[in-house]
């Protein structure tokens, strides 16, 4: 049941690299000071049919920490694996760079730099437990000075691990500290780049070489000549 999407519109090569990483097992330390380990994703719950599939769908992104994509071009519906390997799509630079470089800073200030999270309790039947994550505590490297104390609340209804709800949340802290966005027009090589591609931008004014960026979206323009 659900989006009745033909498995053609899926792309599993994207779900099996996730569920790959998500296997994966990391080392955390325990209360006791020791260390454990466990897998690093997994789902720990029954979906809601009561709420939209695009809901259920951004719960499951959130426990695993991924992004939802659909590619335009080949009609298909996949993930997008956010691990600290990866592959450079496509280096971008004044070889294939059509346009000025438009740069849209992000009020770092105003990002939050404490979370609350909200998850299952496994071990009490329909109550959730909720912890507080605070940047300072966990990389006071990533905050500026005097910066305010924003938090925000997130919920995962498919965590019922305290280590994992833990483990995505310092992942959220972090990647919220990113703060810079770019847009820039490239040729016709750019056809091939997806939503979720890492490349790399060299540019001399801005003092960067290969400074790695995620795309976010993809526009494809038309000339009057076609």
């Amino acid at each position: 049941y659900g989006a009745a999407i033909p498995l053609a519109q899926i792309d599993t090569a994207s779900l099996t690299a996730l569920n790959t990483y998500c296997a994966q097992s990391f080392t955390y330390t325990t209360s006791g000071g020791g260390s454990a380990t466990q897998a690093r994703f997994r789902f720990d719950g029954v979906t809601d049919t009561d709420r939209s599939i695009m809901d259920n769908l951004q719960d499951m992104a959130s426990s695993c920490d991924c992004l939802i994509k659909f590619n335009e071009i080949t009609a298909k519906w996949g993930v997008i694996v956010q691990s600290p390997t990866y592959t450079v799509a496509m280096p971008l630079d004044d070889s294939n760079m059509v346009s000025a470089i438009q740069i849209t800073p992000l009020d770092i200030a105003a990002s939050y730099n404490v979370i609350e999270c909200k998850f299952p309790d496994k071990n009490n039947q329909d109550a959730f437990n909720s912890s507080t994550f605070d940047l300072q505590e966990i990389d006071p490297s990533l905050l500026f000075p005097n910066e305010p104390v924003n938090k925000n609340s997130v919920s995962l209804p498919l965590v019922n691990n305290d280590v994992r709800a833990q483990y995505i949340a310092t992942r959220m802290l972090k990647a919220g500290r990113e703060d810079l966005q770019v847009n820039v027009q490239i040729n016709f090589e750019g056809i091939q780049l997806e939503a979720g591609d890492i490349v790399t931008i060299t540019n001399s004014n801005y003092g960067w070489v290969a400074k790695l960026f995620r795309v976010m979206k993809v526009t494809e323009k038309f000339a009057s000549d076609g």
